[in-house]
């Protein structure tokens, strides 16, 4: 048994008011005794037993024996509702997929870029309707679109050239890695006016989040400033006016961290047509490339135009793939004369790939 703890006795009468004390391990609410001149005649007769027993508490573990006065309170019954079934989801999943890709995929290219006006309302609002859908649509928004990564300059929006803050790179870590793993197609807008040194870090990145990239596309563009009016006030705006064609001295740069998708399969080049060695790139960058001829960078719809549905001028694959070695120059196909067909030529070109990097 825990000792009683023992209680100073205080003056009492209607002036002090209740106070909480303990009396025998037994916690309670008692107001002090009146003086016999204020109590009323009779005051010790009463009709019914004073011992009425009130309902206690379980004992708590950590002081055993001790049993706490509480006041009783009702059992509330929670209402039954009857559990809700969609009928959506009660669809085979094959026509549930159908559905997400009837509604998500959009055509062209989809810009990851600041919002200027109010977001405008569009079909992906379908992943917030339950967490099941979202599981399932969020792989068919982020595999079958084609993401362009404009990088777009104002006044106030100024990565600073720090890789970091770029804007694909925020939202590739918005999204979280899961959806960042179904993003299969890339474009990749890279500003002339940036050193290569920059695009080196931010593919890096990008490979980092997306690893599971397929379809890659390099985009070099000259921009242009202008002015826009931003909530009554006039800002300078950097915009893609002009797309000039990528130095071979930046594609060898860029080479090592294109090799970095270890599952890229296609890479795109878009340009004017220009007297490039494509055969020694296609050996370089291991993997399919094409080559578009692009000279208009202004946007011409919402979503911007998808490189792949271009004419190509030149399509090659490295020697040792399963792709047919073919080209295209003029929209004529013919054979690759001359392509690196064995291991000899390979390493050749990794030794003269470390020795460009040496003297860059």
């Amino acid at each position: 048994m825990p000792p009683s703890v023992q209680v100073t006795a205080r003056p009492s009468g209607p002036g002090y008011p209740a106070r909480l004390h303990c009396r025998k391990g037994i916690w309670g609410i008692f107001r002090p005794a009146m003086p016999a001149s204020m109590r009323p005649a009779g005051h010790h007769k009463s009709p019914t037993s004073s011992k009425a027993k009130m309902p206690r508490a379980a004992s708590s573990p950590r002081n055993k024996g001790n049993t706490v006065v509480t006041r009783f309170q009702p059992y509330r019954r929670c209402a039954q509702r009857p559990p809700r079934f969609s009928l959506f989801l009660r669809l085979p999943p094959e026509l549930r997929l159908q559905v997400y890709d009837h509604l998500l995929h959009m055509p062209g290219a989809l810009d990851v870029c600041g919002i200027w006006n109010d977001r405008p309302r569009t079909d992906v609002a379908l992943l917030r309707v339950c967490r099941q859908i979202h599981i399932e649509a969020s792989h068919v928004l982020y595999s079958t679109n084609t993401f362009c990564f404009l990088e777009h300059c104002d006044d106030f929006n100024d990565d600073m050239g720090d890789p970091e803050l770029a804007y694909c790179r925020a939202w590739l870590r918005t999204i979280g890695p899961t959806n960042a793993g179904f993003i299969r197609n890339v474009h990749l807008r890279l500003r002339e006016e940036r050193p290569t040194q920059y695009y080196v870090d931010l593919l890096r990145g990008i490979a980092g989040c997306s690893p599971n990239v397929t379809r890659l596309a390099l985009v070099s563009e000259r921009h242009a400033s202008s002015a826009r009016l931003v909530n009554g006030h006039f800002i300078s705006v950097w915009e893609p006016s002009q797309v000039n064609p990528i130095s071979e001295c930046a594609l060898y740069q860029l080479c090592r961290s294109v090799r970095l998708f270890s599952l890229l399969k296609v890479l795109l080049l878009a340009g004017r047509r220009e007297c490039q060695e494509m055969d020694r790139l296609c050996a370089l960058f291991q993997c399919r490339v094409q080559a578009v001829e692009c000279e208009d960078a202004s946007r011409k719809d919402d979503h911007g135009s998808a490189l792949w549905f271009q004419k190509m001028w030149y399509d090659g694959v490295p020697s040792g793939k399963d792709f047919p070695e073919v080209y295209r120059l003029n929209g004529e196909e013919a054979s690759v004369s001359g392509s690196p067909g064995s291991s000899d030529t390979e390493a050749a070109d990794e030794e003269d790939l470390d020795s460009g990097d040496e003297e860059l």
